[in-house]
């Protein structure tokens, strides 16, 4: 089935779907023609607006495709650079904004992924006072200029973003984001694909366009790399300044999404009753949620909520308010084990309840018939 929206601007990594679709003979060469090209002035250059605003979406396709000097698409990856550049000129932080991992995890403890890029190339609504830089978006940039760009990895380097392994996904400068007063969150992680563009950039400029050269190299695209020749119409209008953003100071801080807040006695993760005869599913949660699944049918369908404390998002049927016993304050405990929330934190074992630490459940004895009562997060698993 056909989505019904569309990612069809020429700044962006459609520009290489469809240069390879055209080669390939699966659509005629109108597409290209029909991908958007909203023009700007910047200075002495036109550049090209994108959907986020980001790195990848400008000098991505450049690594495999040949964009010639002077055409409208190596103007517009100078342009986007430039802008990258000039949006972070005066908050003294490395520049190179693109899609990757920040500063925030779900209940399994992988970090979150968006698109980030500067506001006035971005035609989407860049949330408020968000700042995340990722090394590899300047990695890309050593194709545009390469001095400049290793310059910006050195300043990366200042913030502790290089490793064993090379350089992190990101540093998050978000406020809201920060824990213990610092300034910056380090997104510990490596993406194959970001240290494969970062490879690729490399070569490319170190090994005269290697990478490009193969990819021109094909028959098929060598027959229709005059698309890429492409020059910039005269007349464009100037790049506007978007909507000024919230100060940093104004926005409230929040977990990092290492807690969570639980009453007392409930549990980290709810468990969950799984019955079935190899047919007929149900699965049943304590607060009403559950669905019903007949063979790849299913019989109920799900409604998502989120509760009014941070965390994921619940599968319910219906909920019922519950009002807190007198004297009892709800308690944060850690996702990830051995991370402690604060100065007195300690872990509970698995099986015991919060507020009463050393109480475990055990297995009934064999033969009596009584099962035992499983951990917080394990079902029961039987037939119907």
């Amino acid at each position: 089935m056909l989505d019904t929206a569309f990612y069809d601007l020429l700044a962006s990594e459609s520009r290489l779907t469809s240069v390879v679709a055209i080669a390939k003979g699966d659509v005629p060469a109108a597409h290209w023609a029909a991908l958007g090209r909203p023009y700007f002035a910047v200075g002495v250059q036109a550049g090209l607006r994108s959907w986020s605003g980001s790195m990848f979406e400008y000098l991505m396709p450049g690594l495999v495709l040949a964009e010639p000097h002077g055409g409208a698409l190596h103007e517009a990856a100078h342009a986007a650079v430039a802008e990258q550049v000039a949006c972070l000129r005066h908050q003294h932080v490395p520049w190179g904004m693109s899609e990757s991992a920040y500063a925030e995890r779900d209940t399994s403890l992988a970090y979150q992924y968006a698109p980030q890029g500067v506001p006035r190339l971005a035609l989407r609504r860049t949330p408020a006072a968000e700042l995340v830089v990722a090394p590899y978006a300047t990695a890309l940039a050593t194709q545009v200029d390469a001095p400049l760009a290793c310059a910006n990895l050195r300043a990366f380097e200042t913030f502790n973003a290089r490793g064993p392994y090379g350089f992190c996904e990101a540093l998050d400068f978000t406020p809201s984001r920060q824990t213990h007063g610092g300034r910056v969150m380090r997104v510990s992680t490596h993406m194959a694909h970001h240290q494969g563009m970062t490879i690729v950039a490399l070569a490319n400029v170190l090994l005269d366009h290697v990478a490009q050269r193969w990819g021109m190299a094909n028959p098929s695209i060598e027959a229709v790399q005059s698309l890429l020749h492409e020059r910039a119409p005269r007349l464009v209008p100037v790049l506007q300044a978007p909507p000024p953003r919230l100060p940093a100071a104004a926005l409230s801080r929040r977990p990092t999404g290492l807690s969570q807040s639980l009453e007392p006695g409930d549990s980290p993760v709810p468990p969950t009753l799984l019955m079935t005869n190899g047919r007929y599913s149900v699965a049943l949660r304590p607060n009403g949620a559950g669905h019903s699944r007949w063979g790849p049918t299913g019989h109920t369908r799900p409604v998502f909520v989120r509760a009014h404390r941070p965390g994921p998002r619940t599968q319910v049927a219906h909920t019922a308010p519950r009002a807190r016993p007198p004297g009892r304050l709800p308690v944060r405990i850690p996702r990830r084990p051995g991370a402690a929330v604060g100065p007195v934190a300690r872990h509970a074992n698995a099986g015991d309840r919060l507020g009463q630490p050393g109480r475990r459940h055990r297995a009934a004895p064999r033969g009596t018939g009584q099962p035992g009562r499983p951990p917080a997060g394990i079902g029961h698993i039987g037939c119907v």
